[in-house]
Formats: structure tokens, sequence, C-alpha cells
């Protein structure tokens, strides 16, 4: 009879679980569709506004660096996304001392890379020449480019702290807070943008007027979270712990090797490009690779408040769950991101030419080849989202970044041979060589778990 009584209270706190994370996936990802559509609209607007304001080489050199700075956002070691997993678990043992001890050492280790690497940039910037390697030659730009960088770089370092906040709120399923913060963020962007637009801002300033406002809502957002929403994260000296500081860092690698390896193959192509083409070829390269990225806006709506909610259900030990919204999210991602492809395949230039102006309009193949890697992309992400909260990412970790340098080379071999196609070209390899061993680890870690005996059979 105990027994039986036991079987039906886990039951019922599963069946509660399952219902609150449903709820919480729901609220986050209608949260997530908002923000999305409002930051979707920002840089339609302002993509448009960049190029007829900077030309083709300007603005080619403007995404470039926008893209790259992105390298430095890297260097957290996988922390923001081990402190979704770390928080997700506390909150399902409503264990919120051990989840003050994590937030508290997980800004400390931002706060020391920024000022460490901070360090490092003072020393180097000064001897890179970034004219000659974007290979730009325009009157005063290579001094209007080098400060550019600075700003970025600068920025960016902060942008480890920002995101922990965010990810803090994901952990506690409170994506559509994070949600509500990006979406403010985008706005203010684009007013400052506007702004600088309007008083003909040099680049470095008119970076600093766009993306500083995105910096500094991450920065509020980090301290309304820590210190008014959730109190009990306040960070505490009696908190700092080497042995959680390597823990968490420990745990992060895989998800640090991943990322590396995403922005290598993200952040590098506009380089290459730049470098081997000139920097007016990065443009209509850029437009494309953004218009192509529009089509997997819907199917990314869900996949911050998924990871969390799988982590969470993982903790409990809810598998079947986790397998069916897999499976659901997989094919319903796939549904989404096939159909706006095919429009764009078929009218994406004539949109293009309406919307950017002629020196932003891809060739066709160009359009066909980012739409394909899109798909396969897709695949993937939905795949890196379930392993990512399950902590089932070192196969991951190793293929990305085999998979990573493969793109590298392939990438300068054939953009010399084929031009800007040969950019996409690599990635679509890249990404294929992702796909297989990922499906591998998915089965693998349904079979494992289903292997196991459940909570229920061994209380009976």
């Amino acid at each position: 009879m105990a027994a039986t009584e036991t079987v039906s209270i886990r039951e019922r706190l599963r069946s509660f679980g399952g219902s609150s994370r449903r709820s919480a996936v729901l609220k986050g990802t209608a949260s997530a569709a908002l923000a999305k559509v409002l930051t979707t609209a920002v840089s339609f607007v302002s993509l448009p506004l960049c190029v007829r304001y900077f030309g083709a080489e300007r603005y080619g050199v403007w995404v470039t660096i926008l893209s790259t700075s992105a390298w430095l956002a890297v260097f957290e070691f996988g922390l923001t996304d081990t402190i979704t997993n770390m928080i997700s678990a506390a909150h399902a043992h409503d264990d919120r001392e051990s989840a003050a001890r994590y937030a508290t050492n997980a800004v400390a280790i931002a706060f020391c890379f920024a000022l460490l690497l901070f360090g490092i940039g003072l020393l180097i910037w000064p001897h890179i020449d970034f004219a000659r390697l974007l290979n730009v030659h325009g009157a005063g730009l290579p001094a209007e480019v080098s400060r550019t960088v600075a700003v970025a770089c600068s920025l960016v370092l902060l942008t480890p702290m920002c995101t922990v906040g965010l990810k803090i709120l994901s952990g506690y399923q409170q994506t559509h807070v994070a949600n509500t913060a990006t979406s403010l963020g985008a706005l203010l962007s684009l007013v400052g943008l506007l702004i600088g637009v309007s008083m003909r801002a040099s680049m470095p300033v008119l970076f600093l007027a766009s993306n500083g406002v995105l910096t500094a809502c991450g920065v509020l957002t980090l301290v309304w979270t820590l210190l008014i929403s959730k109190p009990w994260l306040r960070p505490r000296v009696q908190h700092l712990s080497p042995e959680i500081a390597r823990g968490l860092l420990s745990t992060g690698l895989p998800f640090f090797l991943i990322r590396l390896a995403s922005v290598v193959v993200f952040s590098t192509d506009n380089v290459i490009v730049s470098h081997y083409l000139g920097a007016a070829q990065v443009t209509p390269y850029s437009v494309a690779m953004r218009v192509v990225m529009y089509a997997q806006l819907i199917p990314a709506f869900v996949f911050p408040s998924l990871w969390a909610a799988y982590a969470e259900a993982n903790a409990r030990g809810e598998f079947d769950w986790i397998r069916r919204n897999y499976r659901r999210t997989m094919a319903i991602s796939t549904a989404l991101t096939i159909a706006p492809l095919i429009v764009l395949v078929f009218a994406g230039r004539w949109i293009i030419r309406l919307w950017a102006g002629p020196v932003a309009v891809p060739s066709e193949a160009l359009l066909l080849m980012m739409a394909v890697w899109a798909v396969v992309s897709g695949m993937t992400g939905v795949q890196s989202c379930l392993l990512g909260a399950v902590q089932r990412n070192r196969l991951q970790a190793i293929v990305s970044l085999l998979a990573a340098g493969a793109n590298l080379a392939l990438s300068i071999f054939l953009v010399q041979r084929f031009g800007a196609i040969g950019a996409v070209e690599g990635t679509l390899l890249s990404y294929t060589l992702i796909l297989g061993p990922q499906s591998f680890e998915v089965r693998r870690y349904f079979r494992d778990q289903f292997k196991r005996p459940t909570a229920e059979t061994l209380t009976l």
C-alpha cells in the first residue's frame, strides 16, 4: 500500500512538473516569437539603411567587423550555456543556496575574463593592420576601421556578463523576461542608429550608438536579476569557490569548443570573402545570409525555453517527455524552415533588390546554396538544443572542431576558385559532417536512458 501511494505521489508531481514546464515553454516561445519579430523588424529597417548610408565597400567592412568581433564573446569557455543547466537543476530541487553559488562564480569568471582580454587587446591592437586584413584602401578608411574594431571589441568583452543574466532567467524558465530585455535593447539600438545616421556620424561613433545600447541593456538585466528579481542570487564573497569555478569551466568546456567551432563557421566567411575578393563583395554575401537566416526565425523561437525545459526534465528523469517533444520539434522545425526558403529561392533576388538596393543582390546560385545550408543548419540546431541541455555534447564538440577546421580550409580554397559561393559551399560541407555524429549521439542518449530502471520500478 505504501509503495502504491509513493508511486501515486510521484506521478502527480511529474504531471504537475510537466504541466508547469509546458506552460513555461509556451510562454517563452510566445515571448520569443514577439522578440524575434521585433528584432527582425529592427534588422529589416537597419540593414538597408546601413547599406545605403555606407555604400558597398564600407558596409562590407561594417558587417565584417560586426560578425568578427563576436569571436571574443567565445572566450567565456561555455560558461553561459553551463549556467542554464546548473540553475535549472537547482530550480528543479528548489535549492536556492546552490543557485546563488553558481550565479556568483559565473559572474566572477565572466568579469575576470573581460579584464584579461581587455588587457591583451590593449597590447596587440596597435600592431594589427586591419585595413590590410580586410583589403580596404579608401581615403581615411584604414584609420576608421581600426577605431571601429576597438569600439566593437570593447563592447563584446562585456557580452558574457550580459548573457549570464539572460541565462539565469532561462534556467528559472523565465525566458519571456529575457526576451523582453532583448526586445527593448533592439528598439533602443535602432533609435541610436537612426540618430547616428541623421547626424552623419562616423563608423565607430555609429557602432557605439547602435550596439552600445544592447550592451547597456544586458548589464542592467544582470543587475536587475541578481539584486531585485532574485535577491537570493546576490553575489557574496563567501559564495566564491575555486571548486565551483573549476566545475563550471570543466562542464562548460564542450560548450566552449562547440561555440568556438560555430564562430569559425559563421564569422570567418566575411573575412575570407573580404580578404580575397574585396570588402564590396561581402555586402551581397552577408545580405543573402541574413535573408536566409530569417527563414529560421520561427523554429528558433522555442529553443531557449525548450533548452531549460529539457534540462529540468532530464534532472527529474522524465525521458519520455523529452523524446516526444524532441521528435515533434524536429518535424515542425524542418517544415517551418523549408516553407519560406522555397519563396526565397524563387523571389529572393527581387526582394533584396527592392529592400537593400542593387549592390546587395546575390547570384541565384549563391541564394540556392544558402537555402540548402539553412535546412541542414536547422536540423543540427534541434539536435544541439537537446544535447546541450542534457550535457551529452563531448562528441559534438570534437566533431564541431573538426568541421570548423574543414570549413576554414574549404572556404579559403573554394572562394579563390569560385568566388563568394565557395564560402557557403565550405560551410554546407562542414555542417554535413556534423549532422551524422550528432544524430548518432541523440539516438545513443535515448537508448541509454530507456535502459535504466525508472524511479517507479525501483520503488515497487
